[in-house]
């Protein structure tokens, strides 16, 4: 064989191995659920979609070829449970309620916090509220949300500085704009129960109605939404190649844009001992 076809031939050879290679380590990539569990959220998987492959698009343009993530929004109880009670590593974003009650069901690991608007500092608040001047009788007025809070939540959570309103009845409603419409207009004796976001909005309306509802109880400061691992990972997991992209986001225009759509500010480190003395009395009640 002479030296030139000697020389093609092992050009042609690195380029298949290359292409091999290439080829094998892209079929090794693993792609992980990024979950975002927030049951009575706003929307369908469908509307929802578009948001979260955006948001999942940015951390795949900035992780290895062998870790990829796709979006899955879960908006009922149900259906996160059953994925909790797989053996399915995943990571998710998850809503306080869902987080204090998916540890009863299955370990989870805490990778970082949300920065959730408006306050943009790790916490968010509750807001209990009714027709100004009105007093309902927590035992015998509903309590309308757009969320299913279990009772011990409400109890032990929203109403632990408010005990009388721990024996209120919730009621869910995908309706909560028109139900604080009639509360607002004096047409129903109700609350009705808000998170921060909310409770913006709703102050920053000059509808007449709006005007005419007042706040009649706060909740304490409570941790936002956490992003976790489930379930816990018994050695080293590969999500944390994530964490400094997340944390850095807000930083960047494109990305402080799709957080915006998410309602959050940014991400940072957890207050471990903040979640830890939550859960400890969620578990000792």
């Amino acid at each position: 064989m002479n030296r030139g076809l000697l020389r093609l031939t092992l050009i042609a050879t690195v380029l298949v191995l290359g292409f091999v290679l290439c080829l094998a380590k892209k079929l090794e990539a693993k792609t992980y659920d990024f979950i975002f569990w927030y049951p009575g959220g706003e929307g369908t998987a469908a509307q929802a979609q578009p948001i979260l492959t955006t948001f999942t698009d940015y951390l795949n343009q900035r992780t290895p070829d062998n870790i990829k993530f796709k979006p899955l929004y879960i908006s009922d109880v149900t259906s996160g449970k059953k994925i909790i009670q797989s053996n399915k590593t995943s990571l998710g974003i998850i809503s306080l309620p869902v987080y204090l009650e998916s540890k009863e069901l299955r370990e989870v690991a805490l990778l970082l916090q949300t920065l959730s608007l408006p306050e943009k500092n790790g916490t968010e608040r509750f807001y209990l509220l009714t027709h100004k001047g009105a007093s309902p009788s927590p035992y015998d007025s509903p309590v309308y949300s757009p969320r299913p809070y279990s009772s011990l939540f409400l109890k032990n959570v929203i109403f632990s500085n408010s005990p009388m309103m721990a024996a209120a009845k919730l009621v869910p409603t995908e309706n909560i704009m028109g139900i604080i419409k009639k509360i607002g207009q004096d047409e129903l004796k109700a609350y009705f129960l808000i998170n921060s976001f909310e409770y913006e909005t709703i102050k920053n309306l000059e509808a007449l109605w709006a005007q005419n509802v007042t706040v009649e109880s706060t909740s304490v400061p409570l941790p936002s939404a956490p992003l976790v691992v489930f379930p816990a990972p018994q050695s080293k997991h590969p999500f944390e190649i994530i964490i400094p992209i997340l944390l850095t986001m807000h930083q960047d225009p494109e990305g402080s844009e799709i957080l915006e759509t998410l309602r959050l500010h940014g991400f940072q480190k957890p207050d471990i001992q903040v979640y830890e003395k939550l859960e400890k009395s969620w578990l000792d009640r």
